[in-house]
């Protein structure tokens, strides 16, 4: 995996986040899982089973019938809810959200989520080559 691939997919998150009218976290999560799909991420392979080096809740997902597509906009969008969340509380008010200690830039939410995917099993194109990711 190169590290290029790693900043193609986090600026692509970027640009939806940036671009997209408020259409509510699922909707948002979708969008972002089929804009890495077309720019090439693969979706994890289960039909040798479930790889258990993954999230805990993502191989509880896969094992109960959830796909990998499912699972990611789930996963997402529960990020995404939360970072909306949390930011317009502290455009009203600085101080709201007190132990919330992520970064609300939208490139850091963009990193997040490409770290989530890869923890879930996706690859991005041309797959996983120990290459470290950035942090």
């Amino acid at each position: 995996m190169s590290p290029a691939a790693i900043s193609e997919a986090t600026a692509s998150i970027t640009r939806v986040v940036q671009n997209s009218p408020i259409i509510g976290p699922s909707k948002l999560a979708a969008v972002i899982v089929g804009e890495l799909l077309d720019i090439g991420w693969v979706l994890p392979d289960l039909s040798f089973g479930v790889d258990r080096d993954l999230d805990p809740l993502a191989v509880f997902a896969y094992e109960t019938g959830c796909t990998p597509r499912e699972w990611a906009v789930r996963a997402l969008s529960v990020h995404i809810d939360a970072w909306a969340t949390v930011s317009a509380a502290r455009q009203k008010n600085p101080d709201s959200f007190p132990i919330w200690r992520f970064d609300l830039s939208v490139e850091a939410l963009a990193t997040r989520l490409v770290g989530h995917l890869l923890d879930d099993g996706w690859s991005p194109p041309g797959g996983l080559v120990g290459v470290e990711v950035p942090t």
